[in-house]
């Protein structure tokens, strides 16, 4: 199984058990590589899923940091538990 047909497992997988924040994190990763896909015109393999999702969570950290100096606490631990899902794909 590749990388983007885990993807597709593992969102149908959270709709089941209705875990939204994991199902929202993977919908956003899947229209991610979708977007390069059209972008590159050729189907992305592995490794270039693993390099837009790394991209993904570089843009999770640098969010964290400023939601952090702005005080926002509940977008921190949003963007937290989306970094968490993310991790779980490189």
């Amino acid at each position: 199984m590749n990388l983007k047909e885990r993807l597709m497992a593992d969102l149908k997988e959270a709709m089941r058990r209705g875990d939204v924040t994991r199902r929202d994190t993977i919908r956003m990763a899947r229209a991610v590589v979708l977007n390069a896909e059209i972008a590159r015109q050729h189907e992305a393999d592995d490794q270039e899923v693993q390099q837009l999702l790394a991209q993904e969570i570089k843009r999770r950290l640098e969010a964290i940091e400023l939601f952090r100096r702005g005080g926002r606490d509940d977008l921190v631990r949003t963007e937290e538990a989306q970094l968490a899902v993310l991790r779980e794909y490189l």
